[in-house]
């Protein structure tokens, strides 16, 4: 028996982003250490873990928006090309809901 990591891999398609990450993952998707994700959190400036069991999960959707919130806080010039509203998206079905 795997970790869950190993089993997700297993049962779903490679392609198939997850809607949730353990706290390693989560810290190395923003591209930090769980030091400083440990102290986001607790700052409120990243969403808290949903508890499922004894496992705490990470919602990706709501620390990609948490991450946006932090970038826009230090970045407030409008007429970057980075800070204009999205082109339209091509239709994703985990934005559905």
């Amino acid at each position: 028996m795997g970790t869950a990591r190993e089993n997700r891999h297993a049962i779903l398609p490679p392609n198939l982003p997850p809607l949730a990450l353990d706290r390693a993952e989560a810290s190395a998707l923003l591209g930090i250490g769980t030091g400083l994700f440990d102290r986001l959190v607790d700052e409120g400036k990243l969403p808290p873990a949903i508890q499922i069991g004894d496992r705490k999960l990470w919602s990706v959707k709501k620390l990609t928006r948490a991450f946006d919130a932090i970038a826009d806080e230090h970045d407030q010039d409008l007429t970057k090309p980075w800070n204009q509203p999205p082109a339209e998206q091509p239709f994703n079905p985990w934005d559905e809901q």
